[in-house]
């Protein structure tokens, strides 16, 4: 994968500033984080199969869930079986 980019530029926006010293490490750093997020976002599909090509995911299995009062027992508050959130917006 290609990244390019304008550290100078980045640093820039970013308000940040980076000496000539710096400037190769935060650039390879930086570099590794964009490659690192081309992947996440490319999907499992490449790191769903081992070398062996043997798929490397579970199977979907159903299973019982906690209960209703059991997941609601540690709840400060509670209301019709549902978790009682206090109001953040006005």
């Amino acid at each position: 994968m290609d990244v390019s980019f304008d550290l100078l530029k980045l640093a820039q926006l970013a308000r940040l500033s980076v000496s000539e010293d710096e400037r190769e490490d935060v650039e390879g750093d930086l570099r590794s984080i964009l490659e690192f997020a081309e992947r996440l976002c490319s999907g499992p599909e490449e790191d769903a199969v081992d070398s062996g090509g043997e798929s490397v995911l579970r199977e979907d299995r159903v299973l019982p869930s906690l209960p209703r009062d059991r997941a609601l027992s540690g709840a400060p508050e509670t209301k019709d079986g549902c978790f009682l959130l206090p109001r953040v917006i006005e």
